[in-house]
């Protein structure tokens, strides 16, 4: 009996602890935009959210985030294009990664700056277009 409960709680811990990773590719961006107002966009948004960036050249961010007084390290590359964006998983410490098996904080961090990239390119989108109607210029 002591080695089942043993046995199940090991399962428990293990399968409690890590995830399939989940996809974050081909998320598109609807507006018109040029590259550079989509790295500001993409850098705002991730900073915002507690990720340290680094454009690694046109077309391609990688960005960082530390959890838990450093406990957990995770770092994605973001390459996009003026009409689609993807982010996968470039390397991690303490975050169990195993194929496609993560840490569960994986999927939850990365979902928030896939939303907070979303959110920060429609108002870039909303901002290109304000200035292509000349809204927000002082006359």
């Amino acid at each position: 009996m002591k080695k089942l409960f043993a046995v199940l709680a090991f399962l428990f811990l293990f399968l409690g602890c890590s995830r399939t990773m989940m996809s974050f590719d081909n998320n598109q961006i609807v507006e018109s935009i040029d590259l550079s107002e989509i790295t500001y966009s993409i850098k705002k948004a991730a900073v915002d959210k507690g990720w340290r960036t680094k454009v690694v050249e046109p077309g391609h961010i990688m960005a960082r985030i530390a959890k838990g007084n450093d406990e957990h390290i995770l770092e994605v590359d973001i390459h996009y294009t003026t009409t689609s964006y993807s982010i996968k998983y470039r390397d991690s410490k303490n975050m169990k990664h195993e194929g496609y098996s993560i840490h569960r904080g994986y999927n939850t961090w990365v979902s928030n700056l896939k939303t907070h990239i979303d959110k920060q390119l429609s108002i870039t989108d909303l901002s290109v277009y304000e200035r292509s109607i000349g809204l927000g210029e002082s006359k």
